[in-house]
């Protein structure tokens, strides 16, 4: 079987490549891929990023493919991007890491064909139902600084960016109808997204430094 992933950060190989400190979030996800590589079952392994290039880019590190999509403000490139990779690496599955970026948003419309799942890792959709906790609105608008008009970036329109990013975010769970969560809460909204979703629970892998450092 062939996978392919897509996650919304970049595995330490690809990072130190591209010259930058490999960061210390989705641990869970590069403990995962290092484990799944080496399941018999599984012929073909890559992984798909978008980072900050002009270029499509391939690198290969120890059985993984590593596709790296350019973060365009073009959504036609980027459609062709993504169209490129899933013909060029031609997947059986595509599991894709989180639903709060759009790049899973224009992988699923430029590969409607795609048999995909989804895992969880946030619902902004939710969260922004909640982004003023309680707060008044002319509070708010007291609290506003000289930072959030220069950069043109106050709550409101946080929770609008916020509220957008929770519309293609119900249209990911939708299309892909096959969701991956932890909790009673995942599944919860996933269902009240779309009741006929398949839901399948599943925690995750670890770093190898939870399981194998000596705890005090």
């Amino acid at each position: 079987m062939k996978v392919l992933w897509l996650t919304n950060v970049l595995f330490p190989e690809i990072s130190k490549v591209m010259g930058n400190c490999p960061t210390p979030y989705g641990g869970w996800m590069y403990a995962s891929a290092c484990e799944l590589v080496k399941n018999d079952s599984v012929s073909e392994f890559a992984v798909a990023s978008v980072y900050a290039g002009t270029t499509l880019k391939l690198y290969v590190f120890d059985g993984i493919k590593y596709f790296l999509i350019p973060r365009d403000h073009s959504s036609k490139h980027t459609l062709v991007h993504w169209r490129n990779v899933y013909k060029e690496f031609n997947p059986d599955i595509v599991h894709i890491h989180g639903t709060e970026n759009r790049h899973a948003y224009d992988f699923l419309v430029a590969c409607p064909e795609a048999k995909v799942v989804v895992s969880i890792q946030g619902l902004v959709s939710v969260y922004a139902n909640y982004y003023y906790a309680g707060i008044k609105k002319m509070d708010l608008l007291r609290s506003i600084t000289i930072r959030d008009i220069v950069r043109n970036d106050n709550l409101f329109q946080r929770r609008c960016r916020m509220l957008k990013q929770g519309r293609l975010e119900r249209f990911i769970i939708q299309k892909a109808g096959y969701v991956i969560g932890r909790t009673n809460w995942d599944k919860a909204h996933c269902l009240s997204i779309d009741p006929n979703i398949v839901y399948y629970s599943c925690n995750e892998t670890l770093r190898p430094e939870f399981y194998n450092a000596k705890w005090k």
